[in-house]
């Protein structure tokens, strides 16, 4: 190569290289998750549902008209599945409570009770804008993991809003509002189906951003009386991590999309089942669980 060539390229070669090196380690933008504590995860007291609720129109697929599922099938795998308590207002048909718990079936979801209303509980707790301390109070009283609510709209009974709560963070999901379709003889079957199966699946995917736990739904004499049976995965015998100060990762638009475990400070132990099937379990060791301690089966 001719030598003058040679030097003339020299600095463009030496230009380019500064150009494309990589950068020092220590320059770079540091990349974080967003934490944040467990007890302000809640929107706010007071939001207006009707501002945050979004809006979906469900038009009727057309193999929904005959969908007969009926409650006596046999139902999806029931191991550490997601239990909910269901509470519809007395402005719903009565077809949604009936429809998602066939519907349910398919799913790793165990409606374990239906209410038309929330029980007492000693603060001003509205049902599609429950607060922090409202969920906490619930979190004891109902003993499932999640709560669904559905409300309908008293001049037209089509409008559908769904707020699903998180009790274990806990956690307020944004409402939605749903309106059905309509046939001959009012809603139709098919459309509270197709509601029930969106409803559904989306409270199945945001079940595997968290742990699956073990709800505590009373104590008495030393004694826990846990949220779920055997045929849920328990058994006499089998032990419980009580965890305290977990944190939730979130996404960036708000959604929890995975869970920090705190620390173990005791452990349960599942001594019997009582009449109706729920687990009794005794404190093993450590300290025992407190108000929005977690109970996870322990390894």
């Amino acid at each position: 190569m001719n030598r003058s060539l040679l030097h003339a390229l020299l600095p463009v070669v030496v230009a380019i290289s500064a150009c494309t090196t990589s950068p020092d380690p220590d320059d770079a933008p540091e990349r974080t998750f967003r934490i944040e504590p467990v007890q302000e995860n809640l929107l706010a007291a007071g939001t207006a549902t009707e501002a945050a609720a979004a809006e979906n129109t469900l038009a009727l697929e057309p193999d929904r008209a005959a969908d007969t599922r009926g409650a006596d099938r046999d139902p999806a795998a029931r191991e550490q599945a997601l239990s909910l308590t269901l509470v519809t207002d007395a402005d719903n048909d009565p077809r949604v409570a009936e429809r998602f718990l066939a519907v349910s079936l398919d799913y790793p979801v165990i409606i374990t009770s239906h209410r038309t209303s929330l029980p007492a509980a000693p603060r001003d707790c509205p049902p599609l804008d429950l607060t922090a301390d409202c969920l906490r109070d619930l979190a004891g009283e109902l003993g499932t993991h999640g709560l669904l609510v559905a409300a309908a709209d008293r001049q037209d009974p089509r409008r559908i809003t769904i707020r699903h709560y998180d009790l274990r963070i806990p956690e307020a999901y944004p409402a939605r509002r749903y309106t059905l379709a309509m046939d001959a003889a009012g809603i139709a079957t098919g459309a509270i189906d197709q509601l029930a199966d969106t409803v559904l699946l989306e409270v199945t995917d945001r079940g595997r951003a968290l742990p699956w736990t073990v709800p505590i739904s009373g104590h008495l004499n030393g004694a826990w009386r846990l949220g779920l049976t055997e045929a849920e995965g328990l058994t006499a015998g089998d032990g419980l991590v009580v965890l305290r100060d977990g944190r939730v990762l979130r996404s960036m638009t708000g959604e929890p999309i995975s869970w920090l475990p705190g620390r173990a400070v005791g452990r349960l132990q599942i001594d019997a089942f009582d009449d109706d099937g729920r687990a009794i379990a005794t404190l093993d060791a450590g300290e025992p669980p407190r108000a929005g301690d977690l109970l996870l089966p322990a390894p």
